[in-house]
């Protein structure tokens, strides 16, 4: 038996007992007969499909496992071509030197092993075991294990700022944000989308963050490698983090114009609410998601509450506007008028939409203003409003024509 075929049984073997499956191969002996082998199948493993960065790690590994066990089989095959007619019959042939890589073997055991990884960080109890798992094979991660790793920290820590704080100093995190910048090279599309949405959740960017992520999404950018919605994550997490690389807000702004059927209402309120809060104006995007929604009655009534209330804010921000935005401020208002939804908003939704109206001095609806001042109130009565809400709301109420007496309620 040849070098490549004793190691890719070994091997083989031992990823199977990891991952929990028995493989199935086939491959041609020196006799030209098959050799078939095909046990049953058990898998254990399971990747959550909400998980980017888990899935594509398994296919990875899983790609990679059977390429190298195809690249071996054909070894054997052109070994056997090379050297069966030089040889006497019934003579073995001679061994053939073993090569460093064997036929892409260690690359398929990492690929398999970083694929483990990854359904270990995507299963991780909490944030804890997250970095347990670091600190033990942070040197271990690839692309995917890094993204995944970072991703599910700030799922985990979203709305846990004392624990998030801790964590940022933590010297595991920090191990992690280390092995992220030297695979950063490497990181694929969604991995960097990944990467930059946590930093954003986490609100953490440190300087040696800077060059190698954002490096890497001009490289996509210039390959137009990301999706619709990546895009719009981008924009997003690069206005959570205050950083406005212009140039590249001009090319992703000019790639999402161009694939702008593939962004639903979410990716639209996410990507014009990043360039509302960095301050860059969409020319050219603005006007074309403007009149999308504004004329598709259906991509807005799935809207959700917040995605109402950022469309608007970000509308708002860009200061006077044209038609066919105001328009979209209209059909945004129509979303939250108590036969469409208005009961599912909360009285922080319902105060960003009316301080939106106010800043570009354009009055709601007819009778909308009066009934979500009462839904407002009302809530007001049972959950007094943040000090910050109750002062955004009387200046936007004085602005579209109420007295000082009809905002002395939110003084109380």
């Amino acid at each position: 038996m040849s070098p490549h075929r004793a190691v890719v049984g070994l091997v083989v073997g031992g990823l199977s007992m990891g991952l929990g499956f028995s493989p199935s191969l086939t491959i041609p002996s020196r006799s030209g007969h098959v050799l078939h082998h095909s046990p049953a199948r058990r898998f254990s493993m399971s990747v959550a499909e909400s998980e980017p960065a888990a899935a594509e790690a398994a296919a990875t590994g899983a790609a990679a496992a059977g390429a190298a066990v195809a690249d071996a089989a054909e070894a054997d095959a052109a070994e056997a071509q090379a050297t069966g007619a030089a040889q006497p019959q019934g003579s073995a042939p001679p061994m053939l030197p073993v090569t460093n890589d064997w036929a892409g073997l260690p690359a398929a055991i990492r690929a398999s092993r970083c694929g483990a990884l990854t359904n270990q960080l995507v299963k991780a109890a909490d944030a804890e075991a997250i970095l347990k798992l670091t600190a033990e094979h942070v040197s271990e991660y690839n692309q995917i294990n890094c993204a995944t790793a970072m991703h599910h920290l700030a799922k985990r820590l979203k709305t846990e700022r004392a624990q998030r704080e801790r964590t940022l100093r933590d010297s595991r995190f920090e191990a992690l944000l280390e092995r992220t910048v030297a695979v950063a090279p490497t990181l694929n599309p969604r991995a960097t989308t990944d990467v930059l949405w946590a930093s954003a959740t986490l609100r953490h960017w440190p300087p040696l963050m800077l060059k190698p992520l954002l490096t890497r999404v001009a490289q996509h950018l210039e390959t137009r490698a990301f999706e619709p919605w990546h895009l719009a994550l981008l924009v997003w997490a690069l206005g959570e983090l205050k950083c406005k690389p212009v140039r590249l807000l001009e090319a992703i702004e000019a790639q999402a114009a161009m694939q702008l059927e593939g962004l639903d209402i979410q990716n639209c309120a996410n990507i014009l609410l990043g360039f509302a809060k960095l301050q860059y104006e969409p020319a050219t995007l603005l006007p074309a998601v403007a009149t999308a929604l504004s004329k598709d009655d259906t991509r807005l009534r799935g809207a959700r509450p917040v995605e109402v209330a950022d469309l608007a804010a970000a509308l708002a921000s860009f200061g006077e506007r044209q038609p066919e935005e105001l328009a979209l401020l209209d059909a945004l208002a129509r979303c939250a008028l108590p036969e469409n939804g208005m009961f599912s908003f909360s009285s922080r939704h319902l105060v960003r939409l009316i301080s939106s109206f106010a800043a570009l001095e354009r009055a709601p609806p007819a009778d909308a203003l009066g009934d979500w001042v009462s839904y407002v109130r009302a809530a007001h009565g049972h959950k007094p409003l943040l000090k910050e809400d109750r002062r955004s709301l009387s200046e936007a109420l004085q602005k579209l024509g109420q007295d000082q007496e009809d905002v002395a309620w939110l003084a109380l």
